[in-house]
């Protein structure tokens, strides 16, 4: 039963971060307009059972429901630390996590520590070293795999995140899909 708990509250605080509820849990306008889209192209009960056998696979959201490209691209966008994640591999081309990270935190020092980095890391870029970013234990898992794991739903990077269980991140690659041209311009 804890698990399942623990899984509301995640989902509560991504849809939260993603504007699709506000701080009192609410549905916000932006929510009920994509809610609505979602409806009226499918019915709840065969959403959802698309969602269960996405379940533990490796398929897309976006291989499972096509039509949801745009929607995909634009919940994700949401989010704050999806732009500057999405401008560096656009500057770079593919890099490893501790890169990813490394060049985040020159720019956006909040963003990298917040999203990618455990509390008792570094306090300032200035504290990250090679030694940190490449132990495993350095990272929380929602940026690592469930923020990887959104953006490869919705077709921005090439692979799914990795728990932080088996996390190498000197292996770990984060890449865009060749589509991503010009992620503001769209």
């Amino acid at each position: 039963m804890g698990n399942l708990t623990a899984m509301a509250g995640a989902a509560k605080l991504g849809a939260r971060a993603f504007g699709l509820i506000d701080t009192d849990g609410e549905v916000t306008s932006w929510g009920w307009e994509l809610l609505e889209e979602v409806l009226g192209q499918t019915h709840p009960d065969t959403y959802l059972e698309e969602l269960r056998d996405l379940q533990n696979s490796r398929g897309r959201f976006i291989e499972q429901r096509p039509e949801w490209d745009g929607f995909g691209e634009t919940v994700a966008r949401r989010y704050n630390g999806t732009e500057p994640v999405i401008e560096i591999l656009q500057q770079s081309g593919p890099v490893t996590l501790p890169e990813l990270v490394s060049r985040l935190a020159e720019d956006h020092w909040g963003i990298a520590s917040q999203l990618f980095l455990k509390d008792t890391v570094a306090d300032s870029p200035d504290g990250l070293t090679d030694d940190l970013l490449e132990d495993s234990k350095s990272y929380r898992g929602a940026g690592v795999c469930q923020f990887k794991g959104v953006l490869y739903h919705f077709g921005v990077v090439t692979m799914p995140g990795s728990s932080t269980d088996y996390l190498d991140p000197g292996a770990e690659l984060w890449e865009l899909e060749p589509h991503i041209d010009d992620w503001r311009g769209a």
